[in-house]
């Protein structure tokens, strides 16, 4: 009857009609979201079953790596320093030398391309820890001691020893079972820094290694110096601090056994590469070394006979880097020493 206000009234219900419809939507839409993720929740253990299935087979098949077993415990390296050991008691710890092993292996090519300064090696005292020891598990291994040697006699034996040194001793720590001997070793030590480098936990702070000996009597004491300071300018210098270092041991140490240990070589490779870590340049120094072990009236061990090939040179299966040795490695050094008691 009144066409025109009608369509008016049409017009103004389609208006109100239309400002319901986003909101209409955003419901629909919310609604479906939600439905959709709790789909997901529900389907989410049966994915993470299906996955563990595929997975399994694959994992048994590479094998878990393997972890040292004195890992655990290590302090060790300021990352990586020194092994801190507490004077009151004949148990060492590491200070950070865990993450030495861990950590240092990046180091490794920078040593062959650009020659280290005095008293530095930056080289990981063993990537051993980790690479080295996923090899196999044949290198995972400990080496079986000779059936003529008593663990127990041995061990007592060693419960008054101090070895002192860089980071291959700190490997030594590591891996093998020495009874109760005490460490003070540090990465990087050289001779010279044995009376100025704060290595050894007192309890109450660092001391320098010479301090440290003042403090306490051993029965034994085991040195091994000379790879650091295979990039030193005079290796007669070195020769002069390292009898510094044995008169040192001998006034504080007066009724212990002296025990100088050469130089062990590093891998052929390794060798060939490197213009100052190499077999010839540790020959001449283990040379020098064994000289001044019979001035000083102390006792030469060349613990090389108990690591090398036939060649006299590192094995490649005993280091990553072909410098620091891996368990086994470390557990064939340890049987040298127990063959070699006085």
């Amino acid at each position: 009857m009144y066409p025109g206000l009608d369509y008016e009234y049409n017009k103004k219900e389609r208006s109100k009609l239309s400002r319901f419809i986003p909101f209409f939507a955003f419901v629909l839409i919310v609604i479906g979201l939600s439905l959709t993720l709790c789909a997901d929740m529900v389907d989410e253990p049966a994915k993470r079953s299906l996955i563990a299935k595929i997975s399994a087979p694959a994992a048994e098949e590479i094998g878990e790596p393997s972890v040292p077993d004195e890992m655990s415990d290590a302090d060790a390296t300021d990352t990586p320093p020194a092994v801190a050991t507490d004077l009151s008691s004949a148990t060492a710890r590491t200070d950070g030398a865990e993450q030495e092993y861990d950590d240092e292996s990046a180091e490794e090519d920078a040593l062959g391309a650009q020659p280290p300064g005095p008293g530095d090696i930056s080289a990981t005292v063993a990537a051993s820890a980790s690479s080295a020891e996923k090899v196999s598990e044949e290198d995972n291994s400990y080496v079986e001691l000779p059936a003529s040697v008593d663990v127990t006699e041995t061990d007592d034996y060693f419960s008054d020893a101090l070895f002192i040194g860089d980071s291959r001793t700190q490997g030594l720590l590591l891996y093998s079972n020495l009874g109760n001997a005490s460490y003070y070793a540090a990465r990087g030590l050289t001779v010279e820094q044995v009376f100025k480098k704060a290595v050894v936990d007192s309890g109450g702070g660092k001391l320098t290694v010479s301090d440290a000996l003042s403090r306490r009597a051993f029965g034994k004491v085991y040195l091994m110096f000379g790879l650091n300071e295979l990039g030193w300018n005079s290796a007669d210098k070195f020769i002069e601090q390292y009898g510094l270092v044995l008169d040192r041991v001998r006034e504080t140490q007066p009724d212990a056994i002296i025990y100088v240990q050469g130089i062990m070589p590093v891998s052929a490779w390794k060798s060939a590469k490197d213009p100052v870590h190499n077999n010839p340049n540790i020959a001449r120094f283990n040379e020098m070394i064994q000289g001044l072990t019979s001035e000083k009236n102390a006792i030469y061990l060349n613990v090389s006979d108990g690591v090398a090939d036939e060649s006299g040179v590192l094995p490649d299966e005993a280091s990553s880097d072909g410098i620091h040795l891996n368990k086994k490695y470390c557990i064939k050094w340890e049987e040298y020493l127990r063959a070699h008691e006085m």
